[in-house]
């Protein structure tokens, strides 16, 4: 199939390739990964954990609507680094504050805390909503 596509080189080449469109290291390339490699707008992973430790999801909460679940928690915590190109990764990265590899209940709980800027929406909309993630943490272990 590769000579077929016209390529004379090593698939040692070809591998280097896919490594680099393979930013999150699946083994898959999504059509993120592909789009931001053809328009050349991939960032560092210094700039996207610069990104991440900016990011806030109080845009996001309103008061007219009602208060979040754990699902669009998530939703909306995954649709914040999508757009803004950076991965779970980084956002795990940039809230490790003591490069263990971990986080503990009360880091995981301020964390999400610092997303919402405004203390009357995280506690009438989302704090529910984070305290139900921390409610699937596994307490013997102490961390996630």
């Amino acid at each position: 199939m590769v000579t077929r596509c016209g390529h004379q080189g090593g698939r040692a080449v070809l591998n280097k390739i896919f490594d680099d469109l393979d930013e999150d290291g699946s083994g898959l390339c999504s059509f993120e990964e592909l789009n931001r490699w053809m328009r050349n707008t991939r960032r560092t992973r210094q700039e996207r954990l610069d990104i991440v430790r900016t990011l806030t999801l109080t845009s996001r909460v309103r008061e007219s609507e009602s208060a979040w679940d754990e699902a669009r928690l998530r939703s909306e915590i995954q649709y914040m680094l999508l757009a803004s190109g950076c991965r779970t990764a980084d956002l795990c990265e940039a809230w490790d504050d003591t490069r263990k590899g971990v986080l503990s209940r009360t880091a995981l709980l301020r964390k999400i805390k610092c997303l919402v800027e405004d203390e009357e929406l995280w506690n009438s909309r989302v704090r529910a909503a984070a305290k139900a993630v921390l409610a699937r943490f596994d307490s013997n272990e102490g961390q996630l």
